[in-house]
């Protein structure tokens, strides 16, 4: 989930200032090595995000289909490898222009330097090897995942009501994290297909899209990273804990001369809260 929020964090820092002006001007007005420094970085970023949706993906999965054997399967060296691996893969494939095998380009339908996937036909189709299968993978184990909550749940629900406890509350904590890996995976489809699916058919049908419709489908995929954070805050208790704690320091900060009973309250709320939701 870091490296996801890493992903995130420097497309909006190192890719989308540049794509302001652009917008505005409808022309690309850097240099041409800033442009391949843009396509390199967007392109890294978005793949290493897909491949790092796949990760989460199998991790879930293994949470929730072998609970007991989880932590001997997905040890923190096989965690970091997937997650390098995600990384180095989305970087070498990106630097292939670098070597010449294909070409950073300006693209007029996205406002904004990007891989021109069609300048090399190996090079295109080696792109769609990359991102099918791990969207197909996250599709079937997402599947699999409600599938195995569902009956875990019935199940606790029957037992429940042999012992007259009966109860229309089904259990969430177990698959709390899965729903997260869920949300953030459907978000990144939907703000992103409707992207890829006009640039295909542009591109194809040699038909140019309107400037308006082209600039609303970019600014939905950029958008994907700003609704990954409201997902997290929303979502993941760590992440909510770690806000509270920089808004603390910040305040600390800021206001050196405040009431330090005032703040050790405020610890003390992180704490409760952090043991009361456990």
């Amino acid at each position: 989930m870091v490296a996801l929020a890493s992903a995130d964090l420097g497309l909006g820092i190192f890719v989308v200032p540049f794509t302001v002006q652009t917008t505005l001007e409808g022309v690309w007005t850097y240099p041409d090595r800033v442009c391949q420094y843009v396509g390199f970085m967007s392109s890294t970023f978005t793949l290493s995000s897909i491949f790092l949706l796949m990760d989460l993906s199998i991790d879930r999965y293994v949470s929730i289909a072998k609970p007991i054997e989880y932590y001997s399967v997905m040890t923190n060296r096989k965690c970091t490898f997937m997650i390098m691996k995600s990384w180095l893969a989305a970087s070498l494939y990106s630097m292939g222009p670098f070597l010449g095998w294909g070409r950073f380009g300006y693209s007029y339908k996205m406002y904004i330097c990007t891989l021109d996937i069609f300048s090399n036909t190996s090079f295109g189709i080696v792109v769609f090897v990359l991102v099918i299968p791990p969207f197909i993978i996250m599709f079937i184990l997402n599947i699999k995942i409600f599938i195995i909550a569902r009956n875990h749940a019935k199940q606790l629900y029957h037992i429940r009501g042999s012992q007259g406890q009966v109860t229309n509350h089904y259990p969430i904590t177990a698959i709390k994290a899965a729903k997260t890996v869920a949300i953030v995976i459907a978000t990144f489809a939907i703000s992103w297909i409707p992207m890829v699916t006009a640039y295909a058919y542009s591109v194809f049908a040699n038909h140019r899209l309107a400037p308006n419709l082209s600039f609303s489908f970019m600014y939905l995929a950029v958008a994907n990273s700003f609704w990954n954070c409201v997902i997290y805050s929303t979502t993941n208790l760590k992440f909510r804990l770690g806000a509270r704690k920089l808004v603390l320091k910040m305040k600390n900060r800021m206001f050196p001369r405040s009431s330090s009973v005032q703040n050790l309250k405020i610890e003390r709320s992180i704490t409760m809260y952090s043991i009361s939701t456990v």
